[in-house]
């Protein structure tokens, strides 16, 4: 479960966003073997109902969701003022970053389904400001 929400701002949080509740609940379980505080959401419109609330130190987004896709979401998050935080795209289809998402300068990655845990901390662990160990 995530700090309230008056305090998760000051942490340092993942933000996992994937419509299928068995790889939401994975994906929480084992980034919080590492000691991550995650918050999942079934959509990208569920995660923009945050606001500016809170922002995670990044988010893991499955780019094939229902409604708004996860490369909408990026540049939705990318057209705001605020800076968007880095994002880690998941999916289970063929392809890569789209161009636009590609070019913008290391803040986003692609992992394709199934992947290692692993593969994911070692994403994620640039933007932590503590060591993400097991």
């Amino acid at each position: 479960m995530p700090p309230p929400q008056s305090d998760r701002s000051l942490l340092e949080w993942v933000a996992v966003i994937d419509d299928h509740p068995s790889m939401r609940l994975s994906l929480t379980r084992a980034l919080n073997a590492y000691g991550i505080t995650v918050e999942s959401f079934g959509c990208a419109e569920e995660y923009l109902q945050l606001g500016a609330r809170a922002q995670p130190c990044c988010l893991v987004l499955d780019v094939q969701l229902p409604g708004m896709s996860g490369f909408d979401l990026w540049r939705a998050l990318a057209a705001r003022e605020e800076s968007a935080p880095p994002i880690v795209f998941i999916s289970a289809a063929e392809g890569e970053l789209p161009p636009d998402v590609a070019r913008n300068d290391g803040l986003c990655s692609y992992l394709r389904k199934p992947f290692a845990i692993g593969e994911l901390i070692e994403l994620l662990r640039p933007y932590f400001s503590r060591a993400l160990e097991p």
